[in-house]
This record gives C-alpha cells, structure tokens and sequence, in this order.
C-alpha cells in the first residue's frame, strides 16, 4: 500500500503493540503481567521506559479480576490504631451506607430526644404566648431555642456519627487496573502518612481513622507501581519498599516529627503490587543493594535499545509513530508524504548510525509538534516538508544553539 498522508495510517489500540523498537522489552514486558513480576527498565531518556510499565498495567487489566478499594475504620479497642478494611471496589458504595445506617442506630437515642426537645420548645411557646394574652415576644424565643437545638445536633450528634464512618484510603475504577507514577515522590507521599489533628484533645479532635492518607504503594495495591529515576528515591525510601513488596503489606504512620500523627500507626495496608523501575546506567550505582537484588531474583533486568536498523518494519513503525503523536496531541494536522519522508531522514540522522533510526522518541515527539504549530501558525491543512525543516531549527538544544552562535562569532 503506497502511503500518501498519516491520514492513510492505522495504530493499534493497545499500548503494547505501539511501543517501537523495544522487542525484547515488549515480550518481557508481557511475562511481567502474565506472571506478576518485577521490572527494572535501565536506558536513556525518551526510550519508552514510562510506556512500556503503562502497557504493563494495560494488559493486566485483560486479566483483571476484582478491582479493590481500601478503608480504615475505628479501632474501639485503640483508637491510635485503625483498622483496614479491603473491598471490591463495586461494593464500597454499599458497605459504607450500611456503617451509616448502624451509627444511626448507635445515636438513635439522641436523635429522639432532640426531637422531644424541640416539640417542648414549641410546646412551652405556645403556653406563654395564650399565657401573656398574644406576647409574641415568647413565640420568637421559642423558635431561637429550636434554631439553637437544631445547630447543636448538626453539629454536634450528626459530625460526630459522620466522623466516624470509614474513610476510603483508596478508591479505584472497578473497570481499571491502578497505575501509579511515584517519580519524584517524597517519603510520605511514597509510604503514606498521618495528617496533624490541631485539636487532639476536648471532644472536637478528628478520629486516627478519619487523619491516614495512603501512599503511593497502598494506591497501586493489585495494579503497577512506577518509579523513575530510582537514583531519586532516599536510601530509607528504598529499603521500606523493598518491605512493602516482601511483605506485601506497609502500616501508615505519621512521618512529621512533632505532629500528632507520630501517635498513629493503623494495622498493615495491603500492597501487593509489579513494582517497575527506571532509570540509566548511572542510578545503578544508588541503588540499594538489596532491592536490587529482589528485583533480579523475582523479575527481569533490561536494558532499552537506543536504536534500530532501517528497515521496512520498522519505517512503517515510525510512521505509525507519527500517527500516534497526532493523534495524542489533538492539536496538529496530519503530515504530508513529503513530511513523513524528511521526518524519517531525521530519526535516521539523529542515530548517529548509518542504516538505524533513532528511539529516542520523546525529543522526535518534540520535533513532530513543532512542525505541527508551524503549519497550524501559516494556515496549512497539512504538514509538509518545509514545516519539518524549520521545526528542526526550532527544535534546537540549548547546547546547539549556543554552538551555532559561537561559530558565527568566530568567523
């Protein structure tokens, strides 16, 4: 088939079937789902790293069973230690309106006697009122009583009963398969953590339950839990998740010395999860040892490909991968068949090698959205050749622009 305009070109839906010269990553990609793994991407930027642990979490979701939610919920015996609670995530909705009607129940006596005392107010009002011969003056005051039995019990009965619900740590699309991107994640946002409770003591103080919020490792229970530049993450961060993914379960505890959420650790949260990390050559180096380890004795280690041969599956891939970029972005037309051909000599010059093409995607994305606002700035229905010419001047590096300008100088 003679391809005139990306107009002409179909991609896949799935993930995994987009992600280009990456075949050993792929099909190892697929045993990590299959077989519930861990994956340790190492390679340069712009190589797919990110995509390949999204495809991940997408075909687990072809597998999927129950997709679960995770709640606390008070502790009677110690408050200072919730309990957790775990659910389908279809039956949450159901589990908490049925806490809520037994607290209810719980304050039913109270509920009652609000409504003994605001039918007496209006009683008593009435009696002074025919009492005074029409002294109006008691009808008012008796409605201020009510107003103010009815502002205590609002406040008062009915926030405490909802403090006192389950609180949803994390809730998932029963349709979804969770994805978490931790990249750059601080500790607590990483482990979970306690919030500060300003008053924790006089009967106003929120419940331990009511203050956990779940970290990043709790969110990604059943799904993918992604991390890139591992070389980032502390050494105290790495050694609670190699905890977490041994033990499949992590407490959340406060994290902020001094706060009152230092006194709150609930029981385990499950998070059982594919852990896959990312990063390059050098982050080997910061890794924990141990963490390493585990990852090599219960998953794969692999190193992306930076390039790939020129050839006619793989020119017809790159195309693919304009498609692709188009129709992400939303906001660019389709390429020219002139455009795709000084595309592809592009990825081909940026290879530095002779007959391979580049897969360092992300600066090509860069390249393909450049052109795509020339032609959108001049009107254009369609990128052309001269679009992709002047989009690699402004797709310039720093470094190369200052090149440039140096050897203007010079001569």
């Amino acid at each position: 088939m003679k391809i005139l305009t990306t107009k002409n070109i179909k991609i896949s839906n799935r993930l995994i079937d987009q992600i280009i010269g990456q075949d050993e990553a792929v099909n190892i990609a697929k045993l990590v789902a299959k077989q519930k793994r861990f994956l340790l991407l190492i390679g340069e930027p712009g190589t797919g790293k990110s995509m390949l642990a999204q495809a991940v979490a997408e075909l687990l979701e072809q597998n999927k069973s129950s997709i679960f939610d995770i709640l606390s919920l008070p502790n009677k015996e110690d408050p200072y230690q919730p309990l957790i609670k775990i659910l389908p995530s279809e039956e949450t909705e159901n589990f908490i309106e049925q806490y809520k009607r037994k607290i209810e129940k719980a304050y039913l006596f109270e509920k009652y006697l609000f409504y003994v005392l605001y039918f007496v107010s209006f009683f008593i009002g009435i009696f002074l009122y025919i009492l005074y011969k029409g002294s109006f003056q008691y009808i008012l005051f008796s409605i201020g009583f009510i107003l103010l039995l009815y502002l205590i019990q609002k406040y008062t009965i009915k926030n405490l009963g909802n403090a006192y619900l389950p609180k949803i740590l994390v809730k998932n699309s029963p349709n979804k398969v969770p994805f978490i991107d931790a990249t750059g994640s601080q500790i607590a946002n990483l482990l979970g953590d306690v919030r500060h409770d300003p008053y924790q003591s006089g009967g106003v103080e929120t419940p331990p339950h009511q203050l956990l919020e779940a970290g990043a490792i709790h969110r990604a229970h059943k799904g993918v839990l992604y991390i890139d530049e591992v070389s980032t993450l502390s050494i105290e961060s790495q050694q609670n998740l190699l905890t977490a993914i041994q033990e499949k379960k992590f407490a959340i505890t406060g994290r902020n010395p001094g706060s009152s959420g230092t006194m709150v650790r609930s029981k385990p949260v499950p998070c059982d999860f594919i852990l896959i990390l990312a990063g390059n050559i050098e982050d080997l180096e910061n890794m924990h040892p141990a963490l390493r380890s585990r990852i090599r004795g219960y998953g794969y280690e692999v190193l992306t490909n930076t390039e790939m041969p020129q050839n006619k599956q793989n020119t017809y891939k790159l195309i693919q991968f304009i498609k692709r970029e188009i129709e992400v972005d939303k906001k660019i037309p389709d390429f020219s068949f002139e455009a795709i051909i000084e595309f592809l000599k592009e990825a081909k010059k940026r290879s530095g090698k002779k007959n391979y093409y580049t897969l360092k995607l992300r600066e090509l994305g860069g390249l393909i959205r450049i052109a795509g606002d020339i032609c959108i700035s001049e009107n254009s229905s369609i990128v052309s050749r001269k679009h992709i010419k002047q989009a690699k001047i402004l797709s310039m590096s720093i470094e190369e622009q200052k090149r440039i300008r140096s050897t203007k100088n010079e001569s």
